[in-house]
């Protein structure tokens, strides 16, 4: 029974290998805190926090760690244009976090924004979209 569980982690260990060999750029956190537009693919290790006055454009491929997640702050924008916002490798994403103000006008003011648009995708996340911090 021992080797049967050594040679299952091997395949996984050359699974994950081989499925993340071609990874370009890698960041733990990125903090977008003035306009950002992203056309080539990235890997994120840790969270992307888009700050209030600044909007980040994806046209190309965000690849996300498991328990990692994008925070939209009050103010800030998040524009999905053609791009693709999907997990890294293996497992769920956490999602994206819209931050706003309950009690306030739905406006860029006192939210966050999240804009789909082309033909973008949101997908294999454990929550695609949801607000938070009201």
């Amino acid at each position: 029974m021992k080797n049967l569980k050594i040679i299952f982690l091997f395949l996984i260990a050359i699974t994950y290998q081989v499925h993340c060999q071609n990874i370009k750029w890698t960041f733990k956190d990125l903090v977008i805190s003035k306009d950002k537009e992203i056309t080539e693919e990235i890997t994120i290790t840790g969270n992307v926090t888009i700050k209030a006055g600044a909007t980040l454009t994806l046209k190309g491929r965000l690849l996300m760690s498991t328990g990692s997640k994008i925070i939209i702050e009050p103010g800030a924008q998040l524009i999905i244009d053609s791009g693709i916002l999907t997990n890294a490798c293996s497992g769920m994403w956490q999602g994206i976090e819209v931050w706003g103000t309950k009690d306030q006008p739905q406006s860029l003011v006192y939210q966050g924004m999240v804009r789909v648009q082309n033909g973008g995708t949101i997908e294999n996340a454990v929550c695609g979209i949801r607000a938070v911090k009201m």
